[in-house]
This record gives structure tokens, sequence and C-alpha cells, in this order.
């Protein structure tokens, strides 16, 4: 993906005879730019096709609205489905984008996931895990990542995770079908 061409708040700001701090403000929303400039800028960035930079504003705030999700394998016989569409339409009413990793049941790619996840500084993790041993995830991820452990692989004996309890749901299932 080439980069070089891309608008900047640099490009508006040569383009508009103005400091990048200006542009940033404008943009942003803030009213401490005058009407006048802030409508100039404005129009400037919509004809040069300027979209902001995620990466650089997250930077500069110190903190993300991404949020990573790995899990064992895509399709429709799995229920991961449900569960991708679930989180990413609640992080979406957020402002929250998900990153998502499909490890195709190989802890080898859910590492290099973790990895990637971590080297991108997602704000968390939510891992639906290959296997109950999730050691390999808490090493990559500890002090750069929290983690949120999702579904049947793993035990209460995780800090965060979110569990089905099968045996009770089975009893109910039972009960209600009896």
């Amino acid at each position: 993906m080439d980069n070089k061409n891309r608008p900047t708040l640099k490009t508006i700001a040569s383009l508009a005879g103005v400091s990048t701090y200006t542009v940033s403000r404008s943009l942003g929303g803030f009213s401490d730019v005058s009407t006048e400039t802030s409508m100039r800028i404005k129009k400037i960035a919509h004809s040069i096709g300027y979209t902001p930079n995620a990466h650089a504003r997250n930077l500069s705030v110190k903190r993300t609205n991404t949020i990573g999700m790995i899990v064992p394998t895509l399709g429709p016989e799995t229920a991961y489905s449900d569960v991708i569409n679930s989180v990413t339409k609640a992080a979406a009413a957020k402002g929250i984008c998900v990153q998502l990793g499909s490890c195709d049941r190989s802890i080898e790619l859910e590492k290099e996931y973790c990895k990637m996840m971590c080297e991108n500084r997602v704000g968390a993790l939510i891992a639906v895990t290959v296997s109950s041993n999730v050691s390999h995830i808490k090493e990559i991820c500890k002090n750069v990542v929290p983690i949120i452990f999702l579904g049947g692989k793993t035990g209460l004996e995780e800090d965060c995770s979110l569990t089905i309890d099968y045996s009770h749901s089975a009893w109910r299932a039972v009960t209600h079908l009896y």
C-alpha cells in the first residue's frame, strides 16, 4: 500500500496557507479556528480526498480505538460468526475497530496473530482459543495488551474469561424438553 501520495495535514496546511496545528484543530471541530478558515480547510481536505490517519491520532493521544480478536476458524459450521458479529456490532457502536485473525485451528498461527495484535498495540485482545492451554497467549501479551478469553476452551481459572457452562445448559435443555 502506497502511503506517499496520501494527503496529510501537512498537505492541507500548505494548500491553505496555515499551520498543521490549525488544520488539526479545524478538522477536529475545535472552535478556536475562525469559521471562514475552518470552512476553507474542510473544503480543501474534501477536494484532495483527505482521510484522517487513525494510527497517527492514536500515537498523539496515546490510546487506540482498536481491539483485536482471534478465533480458531471461520465458516458456516462454527458459532464464531455470531460471536464476531456481536463483538463487531458492539464495538462499532462505541467507535471501536476490530482487527480479526482466524488461525485455522493452528496454535502457531494463533501465536503469530497475538504477536501482530500486540505490535499493532490494540487496546485489548479477545481470544477464542484453539486449546485450553493459553500460556503462549498470556506470555506474548503480558504487559502489552489486556486479554479476554472467550468460549469453552478456557475455564474460570483464567482471570478474564467468559465461559459457557455446558453441563448446566445441557441440564436445562433436557429439563425443558422433558
